[in-house]
């Protein structure tokens, strides 16, 4: 019960790092869900917690149109998390952290494209808007790696403390 406290302290936390100032896209959005899917023994939980802690912050920052899609992401996220990140292995988390970097950038863009009138609603306008977001891509990915060394970091070394102390 302590471990799951303290990792949804460090998904929450992570979420509200969302609503410092920082370099566009440089966020712990992918890294949470993943550690969240890899850490929780319930998939439900993994889940919950991080698209909790994104609706939080979406609250103080603002609701936008397609922002269910991010949390569709994030459910994805959590669950590859689930599948791959368990035995925590380097490989593992960074490929999948990858991963989950691609998905967010592709699906959100998707929802940039379908939901503003910033580009016409056909193949060459969906087309435009991935190329327009490339350059954000690299504070993405950058991001993502990031917090996912931090996160996996602090969350293995807080539960194998917890579990030294406990014995």
């Amino acid at each position: 019960m302590k471990n799951s406290l303290l990792l949804v302290g460090i998904i929450l936390v992570a979420g509200l790092t969302r609503l410092v100032p920082h370099p566009a896209n440089f966020t712990p959005i992918t890294a949470m869900a993943l550690a969240s899917g890899a850490y929780f023994g319930r998939k439900s939980l993994g889940v919950l917690a991080p698209v909790a802690a994104l609706f939080i912050s979406d609250l103080i920052i603002g609701v936008y149109p397609g922002m269910f899609l991010n949390y569709l992401t994030m459910i994805l996220i959590a669950l590859i998390g689930s599948e791959y990140c368990r035995n925590l292995r380097v490989k593992e988390i960074v490929g999948s952290t990858v991963l989950g970097s691609v998905l967010f950038f592709s699906i959100s863009n998707f929802g940039v494209w379908y939901f503003s009138n910033l580009y016409e609603k056909d193949f060459s306008g969906l087309i435009s808007c991935y190329i327009n977001a490339i350059p954000f891509f690299g504070n993405t990915l950058a991001g993502d790696l990031t917090y996912s060394t931090v996160i996996f970091l602090a969350a293995h070394f807080a539960t194998s403390h917890m579990k030294v102390k406990a014995s």
